[in-house]
């Protein structure tokens, strides 16, 4: 279980669906994010490979109007609802299940984009290079021996590392 750390929904809980193949973003790697960020009110957010729903919940409980929510995982698709019923958001999320590379082929109108894709995932540089060409602020998470292709450092405007995890903030 995971706790959403600030805004209305503080302290509040959210499920994992019982799934141990997730890797819920860190609370001080979360609190890292989001105080870079600063602030979200209206903001149009997409949590890809969401996994718990962690980042996407985090973003509404600190001002996003509304949130997308994409994972293959039909049991953590159902889990994200249920904890969206739960805690009094359903009206401001939408649940996709789809795999997330082909998603951000269609990306919807949004203006900022969570990828916190599995740290083997295979396909990052693919995703990022589909990403970098909307108008989006894009928040990825790697693992620390991830090295970021030298194509994208242009477009990047900050990296932190928080334990064995690296941020990298776009266009930010």
């Amino acid at each position: 279980m995971t706790k959403i750390i600030a805004g209305f929904l503080k302290n509040r809980v959210i499920g994992t669906s019982g799934a141990t193949k997730f890797r819920p973003t860190q609370g001080r790697v979360k609190a890292v994010i989001f105080d870079t960020l600063g602030d979200l009110e209206g903001a149009k957010v997409v949590d890809l490979f969401a996994g718990s729903g962690n980042l996407g919940f985090e973003a509404l409980s600190r001002g996003a109007a509304a949130a997308i929510f994409v994972e293959i995982d039909p049991k953590a698709v159902h889990q994200i609802r249920e904890d969206a019923r739960q805690l009094g958001v359903s009206e401001h999320i939408t649940v996709v299940q789809q795999d997330a590379l082909k998603f951000v082929d269609e990306l919807p109108n949004a203006e900022i984009v969570f990828a916190d894709p599995p740290y083997d995932y295979p396909h990052k540089k693919e995703l990022v290079h589909k990403l970098l060409h909307r108008d989006i602020i894009l928040i990825l998470e790697a693992d620390k021996y991830w090295c970021l292709p030298d194509e994208f450092k242009p477009e990047l405007t900050v990296a932190k590392q928080v334990g064995d995890t690296k941020i990298y903030f776009f266009k930010l």
